[in-house]
């Protein structure tokens, strides 16, 4: 998988760094499936999975978003939404009969490796503000 920010408490919220840390162990066996003999009904359960909790996950962020004033939350909102919708491209794929193909499995891996840069980045650039705001007004997880 690609690397992936170390930080254990990216927002200082124990709700949403607790999916983070999920969310990549998850991200890990999808990786390790697509590397492997994966079929494709295999497939179709891990991105019901990550829709799922994706969903979960970035409605979270997005709570704290709104708690905090983010400045950069439009921006944010929009790479999610962007996100969701090539998520849901492949699985669609998959779920009409698109077979399971490098191309797929490439699409695939990107999706993965996609959350992992995010959360590198605007996740970790979201959290330092969250953070900062949170001891500002002495909020706790």
């Amino acid at each position: 998988m690609a690397e992936h920010s170390e930080r254990e408490d990216i927002f200082g919220d124990e709700e949403a760094d607790r999916q983070h840390r999920e969310l990549f162990a998850k991200s890990d066996e999808f990786m390790a499936a697509l590397d492997g003999n994966v079929y494709k009904k295999d497939l179709l359960q891990m991105f019901k999975f990550l829709d799922d909790y994706v969903s979960s996950h970035f409605a979270a962020e997005e709570r704290l978003f709104d708690r905090y004033a983010y400045p950069g939350a439009a921006e944010h909102r929009e790479e999610h939404r962007l996100f969701v919708l090539e998520m849901w491209t492949v699985k669609s794929k998959l779920s009409t009969g698109g077979s399971l193909d490098e191309a797929l499995r490439a699409t695939s891996k990107a999706l993965v490796e996609w959350l992992a840069r995010h959360v590198d980045a605007s996740d970790v650039a979201a959290g330092d503000y969250i953070r900062k705001m949170r001891g500002r007004d002495g909020s706790a997880s």
